[in-house]
């Protein structure tokens, strides 16, 4: 505080000594004053320091509290930030692009966008195979610590079209990554197919098709749509495994009659169907082989259609028997037969059989025939058909 001197030693010419003597006490009043406001202000100042050493203490307790994991706030307003603004793990803050809370995981280059998708840490257990941003994966097991491990997944067989999600980020052999079960993906290869068309899992491992495959396994939507030669499209990702599912059927066809050759008790294994007569969906086949694998568990519709001719038996009973085998790869098991009765004196006989059976995933089936009660000379099959077509698998 800075006071005024007070002059009463007569320096001021002109002035009384009386007017000297007021004008001191005129000042004094002032100076006077000057110190009773300071005193207020350091009254004040004192009341501050207090209240500031009591809001200290009550913030080194809320720091406490924060440490221990009890503290109590009605809200948090956190900064709009249109980016990260770190790229250590655990961080949270508010995107203002994607209008929502963002929290930083161990991924680079990834981040979760709280109630706006669902995401997994996964692991790609190949120690060749790298699995590429953008890419649909398939689950093949759970480690100890509940992590995912993935392969690409592909309409092209119903044990990989069960999709779990799209890749995030990019998997190099033996490390981990994260999978987008629901939720936008950037950075995608969406050429050719229009903002809100559907996409599928294709036939190729790990890539996406705009027109249902066989196994019709959905993959989500097209928000936006790629430019040329740029993997820059969106999708969002909703999956919908196996969505469509047409029935499963292989058949094989012969019309060009076998040479003639004795059929006895031991079984012939029909082999060498015209391969431009035979066909298949989904169901593997052989029609040098005769043979059908089963692509899954579940039940299954065979069917048998048959034309023969044979010397004249004479005057006998035969029979025919046809019989559908499985082999698994350690026993050769009979699925279904056909015993057919074969007039005296006759030297032809046809027949068909259908049998539904629960048919095992990887099983071989074939057709045999034989003659249990003595021999067809001359055997010769003019046609036959041998299909399986699925009823409900899983």
């Amino acid at each position: 505080m800075a006071l005024e001197p007070i002059k009463i030693d007569g320096s001021e010419t002109g002035v009384s000594g009386a007017e000297k003597i007021n004008n001191g006490f005129t000042q004094c009043d002032s100076n006077l004053t000057k110190i009773n406001n300071n005193t207020a202000n350091i009254t004040t100042n004192t009341t501050n320091i207090g209240l500031n050493a009591t809001g200290i203490t009550t913030l080194d307790g809320r720091v406490d509290d924060i440490e221990a994991g009890t503290a109590e706030v009605d809200k948090v307003a956190f900064n709009l930030l249109a980016a990260s603004p770190s790229e250590v793990e655990g961080t949270l803050y508010y995107n203002s692009a994607a209008h929502t809370l963002v929290i930083k995981n161990d991924i680079a280059g990834t981040n979760l966008n709280l109630g706006h998708e669902i995401v997994s840490r996964c692991y790609n257990p190949s120690t060749t195979l790298t699995i590429n941003e953008g890419d649909v994966v398939a689950i093949t097991a759970i480690q100890a610590n509940d992590v995912l491990e993935i392969i690409p997944a592909s309409a092209a067989d119903l044990t990989t079209a069960v999709i779990f999600g799209v890749a995030t980020s990019t998997f190099l052999p033996e490390t981990l990554g994260m999978v987008t079960k629901m939720g936008a993906v950037h950075s995608v290869d969406t050429k050719g197919i229009v903002v809100n068309g559907a996409i599928y899992l294709s036939e190729t491992d790990g890539q996406l098709t705009g027109v249902s495959p066989a196994i019709s396994s959905l993959v989500g939507y097209v928000i936006q749509p790629s430019t040329i030669d740029t993997k820059d499209g969106v999708i969002y990702v909703d999956t919908r495994s196996i969505v469509s599912l047409p029935n499963v059927v292989a058949y094989m066809n012969q019309n060009v009659p076998t040479a003639a050759a004795d059929l006895g008790t031991i079984g012939m294994f029909v082999t060498h169907y015209d391969a431009d007569d035979s066909g298949a969906v989904i169901m593997e086949y052989s029609t040098t082989d005769g043979t059908i694998t089963a692509p899954a568990d579940g039940i299954y519709d065979m069917t048998i259609d048959f034309g023969t001719n044979y010397t004249d038996i004479g005057n006998t009973v035969q029979h025919l028997l046809v019989e559908i085998m499985a082999d698994n790869g350690v026993d050769l098991i009979q699925v279904g037969q056909y015993n057919k009765e074969v007039a005296k004196n006759s030297s032809s006989t046809n027949g068909s059989m259908t049998k539904t059976f629960k048919g095992n995933k990887d099983w071989i089936y074939y057709m045999a025939m034989s003659c249990p009660d003595d021999t067809f000379q001359d055997f010769v099959l003019e046609n036959v058909s041998f299909s399986l077509k699925s009823i409900d698998i899983r």
